[in-house]
């Protein structure tokens, strides 16, 4: 069970860490040691020697941006320096293969300790890919502070496979320069699909052929979950639907009323350069003026681009803003298999 203990403990610990890699600051200890009025021993008395620390290895697999991987590597340095005897072995690459790579693994049995996991996660519970961290919540893995909901995004039966690493939320990335440059007024946190509508049909006009105002979102989970709570229902609970046909035809009718007037990326263009590839985004290139994203990479979009972008909440609808609560992305896993793998390693030893 040490492993699987070591696994464990270092899930929060990065977590931890890596948030104090962003935000910590040093301090400089000012108090000075005082000078020891400890009389000298008389006798001389040899220690037993100590025992050589037994070496625990650990890989780890993740995506990200370089980044990403700067605080991550800088993370696991300083976990390795307050534990010693524990040494993480780092992979890491985009997000492109990530995942190939990683079935291929588990397919050959030779899975990463330590797995950056997305939201599809339960895919791999269900593979019985993933090790179940539930004995080690309350000593080694602590929850305090979580909410309750990150926690369950990661449990199923009863058991919970990972530790949240962040959270984001959903909203509409906007090109405020094109709202500028159509003379309309960026809309207000209290908009409604009506605006929505219209702002998007007078952006396509005033800026002419090649410009439009709203990427077909359509068929964007985050925009429909988010209309149907604007009108007090849900897409899912628990498995049941919360939703009613009416509500889905209402969906369907804003844009297919949107793309009647032109005022959405026609569905060729918009294969061809979809939203969420940042390097393809229309908004970045300052042709769409609006579309969904999750609210974390506007930082990344504004890099490619001298146009100023912002961030705007889904609009209101008869309950109100329908947005959605911030979702975990991604966590931090075990291989179900690491502790089969250390076995095989102590009996090589042996």
């Amino acid at each position: 069970m040490l492993k699987k203990k070591v696994i464990s403990m270092f899930v929060i610990i990065l977590v931890l860490l890596i948030s104090a890699c962003s935000n910590g600051t040093n301090e400089t200890n000012k108090e000075s040691a005082s000078p020891s009025t400890t009389p000298a021993s008389t006798t001389s008395e040899v220690a037993p020697p100590e025992e050589p620390v037994k070496t625990v290895e650990l890989r780890m697999f993740w995506w990200g941006s370089d980044e990403r991987h700067e605080k991550t590597l800088k993370a696991i340095e300083l976990f390795e320096q307050k534990n010693k005897g524990i040494k993480i072995t780092s992979e890491y690459s985009g997000f492109d293969g990530y995942m190939v790579k990683l079935n291929t693994q588990i397919a050959a049995g030779n899975a990463p300790d330590l797995i950056q996991m997305g939201g599809n996660i339960k895919e791999y519970v269900d593979k019985k890919a993933m090790l179940d961290l539930t004995p080690y919540v309350g000593n080694v893995i602590n929850l305090e502070g979580f909410n309750p909901t990150l926690v369950e995004s990661a449990t199923f039966d009863s058991k919970l496979y990972g530790v949240t690493l962040g959270v984001s939320s959903s909203g509409l990335l906007y090109n405020a320069s094109m709202f500028e440059k159509a003379g309309v007024e960026v809309p207000t946190e209290s908009w409604t699909y009506d605006e929505l509508k219209t702002t998007s049909i007078a952006i396509t006009e005033k800026l002419g052929k090649g410009n439009y105002g709203v990427y077909d979102l359509s068929s964007d989970a985050a925009t429909l979950g988010s209309y149907l709570g604007s009108n007090g229902k849900e897409l899912y609970r628990d498995g049941a639907r919360l939703f009613e046909k009416e509500d889905i035809i209402s969906w369907f009718t804003i844009w297919e009323e949107l793309r009647a007037a032109g005022a959405v990326v026609p569905a060729d263009v918009q294969v061809a350069s979809p939203s969420s590839a940042v390097d393809k985004s229309l908004v970045v290139k300052g042709q769409v003026a609006i579309q969904s994203v999750a609210a974390s990479q506007i930082y990344g979009y504004q890099e490619l681009t001298e146009d100023t972008l912002g961030l705007i909440m889904f609009p209101n609808g008869s309950a109100g803003s329908g947005m959605i609560p911030p979702i975990s992305g991604q966590y931090i896993t075990s291989y179900s298999s690491t502790e089969l793998k250390r076995l095989r390693n102590l009996l090589t030893l042996w």
